[in-house]
């Protein structure tokens, strides 16, 4: 209330001062073009309510078109330096800020507020991470026009945006549930999903992790609009132009479980997550389909992972599993470019010991208790390298045993300066973990039932995994 007193004193005090300016302005306006000396925007105030925001008319659209550059550039900034259409008056009128003059009368009708925020347009929306437990910045949007709409095409306000879309498809048996597809830099988890946003087609947009809670502007205009109108749901992507994987988890049981990830290699690729380059995994909530995806240095679960070019010796990518119920799953590659594939593709399972070539239509089974698998599946590559940590058997740098429940541990080398000793159960579970800075022996007494674990120890690009019974014995 007090506010708005004071909304109304400031605007009725400044309107009688800039009387004067304004009908001066409204006079040279009406000579210089003769049109109406008022230009009405419309824009989205308090609780969503839309109103026409009012400003002294400053430019002259008739017989003025941009190039295809000044589009695209006016597109993306809103602005140009030297815009053909603003007329003489309204320089005048723009360079000292009077143009805006007449939205006092926006605030005395109570539809903004002298002080406040810009009132967005209605193509412009705000969207919010608050870094909470489920949402993690995920936000759902729409395209809202009768025509499709493009995610690449100028014409977009992406402000603290990820750059992938994120689509949901409908199970056919859970009403409750789905599965999620992504795309982004020209790249499809399932191979299906594009760029093309069919019209009135919801999908889901990232706000860009920072210092929370974040808040960021999706936009766009009429040019993001396309003409085909082929789609029914989201269009069919062509093949991807870049060194790329797809493989697959599905139950045996069920072969429409289907779960993909992607895997591509890109100049500008990194091992982190990049908001430009990769897409988060949304898991499915359709509880009869298994999660697949990579894993990230950080721990970022991906469902488009962009790594750097390859070249030289073999290395490894962790893959993580969810499965929300018991079953065999089979793990399958979709689609691989020849030149990864002529190296060899494996599939690694570090419990069973078992390493799998995904080549000539292989594929890998395990049957999975229901829960989450990390650190236990890698996908190999034959002939490639990144700076992911390759197994390595070199005795020499590590030793492991169990001597009545204590863990005798001798590290005789640290080609990383440091290391990290992992446990795993027989699930592919981490169930303890220490630091190891210096060579040496060590004793340790993890608190774990007796029976078979998976010791791991890391340094640097060398990585051993020994199998071994800790307890009583």
């Amino acid at each position: 209330m007090v506010k708005r007193i004071i909304d109304i004193i400031l605007s009725l005090v400044f309107s009688i001062l800039s009387l004067p300016v304004c009908i001066i302005a409204a006079i040279a306006i009406k000579l210089e073009g003769g049109k109406s000396v008022f230009y009405l925007s419309q824009r989205i105030g308090l609780g969503g309510r839309k109103f026409n925001m009012i400003k002294f008319r400053t430019m002259d659209c008739d017989n003025k078109t941009l190039s295809h550059e000044q589009t695209e550039q006016f597109q993306q900034n809103f602005k140009l330096p030297d815009d053909m259409r603003i007329t003489k008056v309204g320089n005048w009128l723009r360079r000292n800020s009077f143009d805006e003059i007449p939205q006092f009368i926006n605030v005395l009708k109570g539809d903004m507020s002298v002080i406040g925020p810009r009132p967005k347009l209605p193509e412009e929306i705000d969207l919010y991470n608050n870094n909470r437990t489920y949402t993690k910045g995920f936000n759902l949007v729409g395209n809202p026009y009768p025509s499709p709409i493009n995610w690449n095409a100028a014409g977009w306000t992406k402000t603290n945006i990820d750059d992938a879309l994120y689509f949901f498809k409908a199970s056919g048996t859970d009403q409750y549930g789905g599965s999620y597809s992504s795309y982004v830099n020209g790249n499809s988890s399932d191979g299906v999903a594009n760029a093309i946003i069919p019209s009135m087609q919801g999908f889901f947009v990232r706000v860009s992790t920072g210092t929370y809670p974040v808040t960021a502007t999706l936009g766009f205009s009429n040019n993001v609009r396309v003409t085909n109108l082929a789609p029914p749901f989201f269009k069919s992507a062509k093949a991807s132009a870049v060194p790329l994987i797809r493989i697959t988890a599905t139950f045996s049981d069920d072969p429409l479980s289907s779960d993909p990830t992607v895997i591509y290699f890109d100049e500008n690729g990194t091992e982190q997550m990049d908001p430009k380059l990769d897409a988060l995994k949304l898991f499915n909530t359709d509880l009869s389909i298994p999660n697949l995806y990579s894993v990230t240095s950080s721990n970022d679960k991906l469902s488009i992972s962009a790594l750097p070019p390859i070249t030289g010796s073999p290395y490894q990518v962790p893959l993580g599993i969810k499965a929300n119920r018991t079953g065999t799953i089979n793990i399958k590659l979709k689609d691989a470019e020849e030149g990864l594939a002529a190296g060899g593709i494996f599939f690694t399972d570090i419990v069973t010991g078992v390493q799998q070539d995904m080549l000539s239509g292989n594929q890998y089974s395990v049957y999975l208790p229901s829960g989450e698998y990390l650190n236990r599946f890698f996908l190999k590559f034959g002939s490639v390298t990144t700076s992911v940590p390759v197994e390595q058997r070199d005795e020499k740098m590590f030793k492991v045993f169990n001597s009545n429940g204590v863990l005798k541990v001798v590290v005789t080398r640290l080609p990383g300066g440091k290391g990290d000793l992992l446990i795993f159960n027989i699930l592919g579970q981490q169930v303890f973990s220490s630091k190891i800075y210096e060579t040496g022996s060590y004793d340790y007494s993890p608190a774990v039932n007796e029976g078979i674990y998976i010791v791991t120890f890391v340094s640097g690009k060398e990585r051993i995994s020994q199998k071994l019974y800790i307890g009583a014995k």
